[in-house]
């Protein structure tokens, strides 16, 4: 059985009490001038594009979403000049970092790759569960929590990697998130590991 390709993208999630009915486009337009910034809004919920970064905020959470490695930085420094600088009093208690990698093959069912995934026989059922999601932590500053699972399209797998890091309203999230490359290399690196646990002979 082949490896598949993988595609991913990526999350910078700052999660507190926060206020979406500020953090319209025309806000990010006013103070990130040399980025491009679109969107719509409601009082719940605002959506904005801003340079390479696609951003979601509701009362609970602020999130950037980019597609490649390279725009980690940007949406680092983003972020560090809205709730660091811009809005420090607001109040959030925790940053993160999301890695998502979707493996691709046509020539898998992932009726299969769970089969084979629990052929040591911890999952009676195995063969017949299509969808299947298996999460655990692998420790390390910060931990490096894990989440693996199979979805309605037969031949894709997904994981999801994510880094949490306590946050005080005000405090630098660059600083905080210090290590962002290495921890993304990482979290790549231990998704190829898992592909290649299951499809590896």
């Amino acid at each position: 059985m082949s490896l598949p390709t993988a595609s991913q993208h990526y999350e910078l999630r700052i999660e507190g009490n926060l206020n979406p009915s500020i953090l319209t486009s025309k806000w990010y337009s006013k103070h990130f001038a040399e980025l491009e910034a679109k969107g719509s809004s409601t009082p719940a919920h605002s959506f904005t594009t801003l340079g390479n970064l696609s951003i979601n905020c509701d009362f609970e959470s602020w999130v950037a979403g980019f597609s490649s490695e390279d725009q980690l930085q940007e949406a680092i420094s983003v972020a560090d000049k809205v709730f660091s600088e811009l809005l420090a009093h607001t109040p959030i208690h925790e940053a993160s970092l999301v890695v998502f990698s979707k493996w691709a093959n046509d020539s898998w069912h992932s009726k299969d790759l769970v089969a084979k995934l629990f052929a040591d026989g911890l999952v009676e059922n195995a063969a017949d569960t299509a969808n299947f999601h298996l999460h655990w932590t692998e420790s390390g500053n910060p931990v490096m929590n894990v989440l693996f699972w199979t979805c309605k399209h037969p031949t894709h797998l997904h994981t999801r990697h994510t880094f949490a890091f306590p946050l005080s309203a005000g405090e630098s999230i660059k600083n905080i998130i210090a290590d962002a490359d290495n921890l993304s290399v990482l979290a790549s690196d231990s998704a190829g590991r898992i592909v290649q646990k299951i499809f590896g002979e």
